[in-house]
């Protein structure tokens, strides 16, 4: 029984330390934007033409903060609202330009918290607990 105490202790440290980092290094970079709102941005780089909804979902927040927080991003000219295929009252949200070049200008920032994060540690390693963890979505899924 300890060691399943001990695995989820630790999961719980490591998201509050990967929360922690992020703002950290996302505060040093001076864009004017948080934490919550570069998360949303990565989001939809690896997903664009999501629904509100489905990037609520990704980013664990309620469709309430995460409009008030795509309409920020919009007046930051960061991204768009783009009428739905199928029903136009449905927003589809993309990112601009100027969101992507900001982006993949992380690149660098995302290289040093790769290597900060798995120092020291085997790549055999890393894919045993890759497979766990992703088990351990999958039951709580």
């Amino acid at each position: 029984m300890e060691k399943k105490r001990d695995m989820i202790e630790g999961i719980g440290r490591v998201w509050l330390l990967l929360r922690r980092f992020g703002r950290k290094k996302i505060s040093e970079l001076d864009t004017g934007l948080t934490f919550d709102q570069m998360l949303v941005l990565f989001t939809l780089y690896n997903n664009e033409g999501m629904k509100i909804g489905d990037i609520a979902d990704l980013t664990d927040r309620d469709r309430t903060t995460t409009s008030r927080m795509i309409s920020g991003l919009e007046k930051k000219n960061l991204i768009l609202r783009v009428p739905g295929h199928d029903d136009n009252r449905q927003k589809l949200i993309y990112l601009t330009r100027s969101a992507k070049d900001l982006l993949e200008g992380l690149e660098p920032l995302k290289k040093e918290f790769e290597r900060t994060m798995f120092k020291g540690i085997k790549k055999a390693d890393m894919d045993k607990v890759a497979k766990m963890l992703n088990k351990v979505a999958d039951n709580l899924e």
